[in-house]
């Protein structure tokens, strides 16, 4: 039989890779995908689109083959995962997580999944990309957890992104990838803010690095983040959700404790989350990422205004 998917979750990324879930299985002939989230209002566009509803996490479990989630936390994560634990009857169902969460809530969720009676297989397909990337069919997943699981996946996921990596047989590798990548993009954050800072105390105008970004280090996060500093525009849109700086800074929190448990020390996780968390206790958590640039820019005296973008 087909696989029938679900989707759970319609953030700033979830609602576009549910669009993009919902066109993979018109195009493979597959039927319809389920979608549930916890505001009704934010499936509109999808049900129109063809999507079907369900109540609940545990409808999903009921009706589906495979459900894809991405959700606001691993505590969130976590309390879906158990609800649909708890509403699952039959054997075969395949959980496919692209949130971003620590790698031992990851190594937790299969476990139980793995654990529970009937199994339930929980594998980590966590996601790199801005929300322009989803629109466009340009995410790039990874995938780790059980073999037969992770092929059963693999084929819908190349359908919603442009590829897959395979990381393994264990779902907790996958999620050590995601949070050393959005690592690397904190540390971009703060050599950009550090380099802007640099251009404008010296009187060069910020086009001019802009420019030499372009031409050196023309990478999808060195000119989306680069952009927002160079035109000062911090405040997310519904037409460039962007990556909040709440969810940042949680991400190299999660990268900091890997260091420790690891033995790996990583020093420049202070120091970021230093401006990140900066920002956010000022009100700025729902800004973009980027916008921990504000602190570096404020101490080397570029920035004298110290009032933060109104958030939205």
């Amino acid at each position: 039989m087909p696989e029938q998917c679900g989707w759970a979750g319609l953030g700033g990324m979830g609602s576009g890779l549910a669009e993009q879930l919902r066109q993979h299985c018109s195009d493979q002939g597959l039927p319809a995908p389920y979608v549930w989230n916890r505001t009704k209002a934010k499936a509109d566009t999808l049900l129109a689109s063809g999507c079907k509803w369900a109540d609940s996490p545990a409808d999903l479990a009921k009706k589906c083959s495979i459900i894809f989630f991405m959700l606001a936390s691993d505590a969130v994560a976590e309390k879906v995962f158990a609800e649909i634990i708890s509403s699952r009857k039959e054997a075969g169902l395949v959980v496919a997580d692209s949130g971003t969460n620590a790698p031992p809530t990851a190594a937790k969720l299969e476990a139980l999944g793995r654990d529970s009676n009937p199994q339930i297989t929980y594998l980590a397909t966590p996601v790199f990309g801005r929300p322009d990337a989803v629109r466009a069919g340009q995410l790039l997943f990874t995938v780790g957890g059980e073999a037969t699981a992770r092929c059963r996946v693999t084929p819908v996921l190349e359908g919603m992104g442009r590829g897959v990596v395979d990381i393994g047989d264990q779902a907790e590798q996958a999620a050590i990838i995601k949070i050393t990548g959005n690592y690397f993009i904190g540390n971009i954050i703060q050599m950009l803010g550090e380099g802007f800072a640099i251009v404008e105390k010296s009187g060069l105008p910020k086009e001019v690095l802009m420019n030499i970004i372009r031409l050196m280090f023309n990478a999808p996060s060195f000119i989306s983040y680069g952009t927002n500093m160079t035109n000062n525009s911090f405040v997310r849109t519904a037409e460039d959700p962007g990556q909040p700086l709440v969810n940042g800074t949680k991400d190299v929190e999660h990268a900091k404790a890997l260091g420790q448990a690891l033995g790996v020390p990583l020093p420049a996780a202070d120091v970021i989350l230093g401006n990140c968390k900066n920002v956010v206790e000022r009100g700025g958590g729902q800004l973009d990422w980027s916008s921990a640039c504000l602190p570096i820019r404020e101490a080397s005296g570029t920035k004298p205004d110290t009032r933060l973008p109104e958030s939205n």
